[in-house]
């Protein structure tokens, strides 16, 4: 299996102490410099939120030897892990003839490019799921290779960024239904509160407050976040050092328009609108691929996209995958 690109790239691994107040917060960084040199040298060393230390090696040869070790200085014990999350990379190819097999099968011929998980992605037309030939790759790898090697084919590899996270009931960026403070749905159409599938007022962004739907993609939100989560993926690093590197690029950030309590009064002196939410389902097709990206998909004139927006010109059809990947 051949990779455009070395894969002996660098590695993110995680230190963490084992005795004392199994914390690093309090440890002397002038200590911690001192003792990792004694162990390998040029190593980048960053502190996490959870007391931890953040180590980026030159190479796997260099991450397999820290693996190994623990102790730091002579006395301090440790426990040196891959992270979980920062080793990963995600692309997506196409390929039709890899419709035929499954999802299983075809991660097994392409583990020794690397290839951790494989993920199709199926469109929805009409009530019915097809293939589309598009598959997303997940790499145990520190970058995205150009391309790669699927039987006889020569595959490109174009990074995966995932849709902003978006609530399936407030329908806001950021987070997710689950950790939603407010307790009643909101309208895709209208921005007020949710009266049903066949709403007829005027469309009005519950986020920007301009006349489109909340799955605009023109949003200026939708936009703002979208370039947050490429930042993310392409320089791989926290979504809270993400925010604020966008923030440094484009200091006047987009703003909500209302807040919360402000809509639902709207919704209330409303003529003709009840104002709690109805026990019938929205008639919207919500993203399966909640998890990793977890977006609402867009109205019946727009498709649910990748890095390059995958499109589809007819009506009412909706881009998604068929499972359930974590990225956080």
């Amino acid at each position: 299996m051949r990779l455009e690109g070395n894969d002996n790239g660098p590695r993110f691994l995680v230190l963490e102490r084992q005795n004392g107040d199994k914390s690093m917060d309090k440890v002397s960084p002038f200590f911690i410099k001192k003792a990792m040199d004694a162990i390998t040298l040029n190593i980048e060393i960053s502190r996490i939120q959870n007391g931890c230390l953040l180590l980026k090696t030159v190479d796997r040869q260099q991450a397999n030897k820290l693996l190994k070790q623990t102790r730091l200085g002579e006395s301090m014990q440790i426990e040196i892990t891959e992270h979980p999350t920062l080793n990963l990379t995600y692309g997506t190819i196409y390929c039709w003839d890899m419709t035929r097999l499954t999802d299983e099968a075809f991660q097994k011929e392409l583990k020794d490019a690397h290839v951790v998980k494989v993920e199709r992605i199926n469109k929805f037309k009409d009530m019915k799921e097809t293939p589309t030939g598009k598959f997303i790759l997940t790499f145990d790898l520190g970058y995205l290779p150009n391309a790669i090697d699927v039987g006889f084919y020569r595959c490109r590899v174009e990074l995966y960024v995932p849709n902003p996270l978006r609530c399936k009931d407030c329908l806001r960026f950021g987070h997710t239904k689950k950790h939603c403070r407010n307790r009643n749905r909101m309208c895709a159409r209208c921005g007020e509160l949710f009266h049903g599938n066949n709403c007829s007022f005027p469309e009005k962004c519950v986020n920007c407050g301009k006349s489109h739907s909340a799955f605009d993609r023109s949003c200026e939100l939708y936009m703002d976040e979208k370039e947050i989560q490429r930042i993310r993926v392409t320089e791989r690093i926290s979504i809270k050092e993400t925010r604020k590197r966008r923030r440094q690029q484009v200091p006047q950030a987009p703003v909500y328009t209302r807040s919360y309590a402000q809509v639902t009064r709207t919704s209330d002196n409303r003529n003709g609108s009840p104002s709690q939410s109805s026990s019938q389902p929205q008639s919207i097709e919500m993203n399966r691929h909640q998890d990793y990206h977890p977006s609402v998909s867009p109205s019946s004139n727009d498709t649910n996209s990748l890095t390059t927006e995958l499109s589809d010109n007819s009506a009412n059809t909706t881009t998604t995958t068929t499972t359930t990947m974590t990225m956080r």
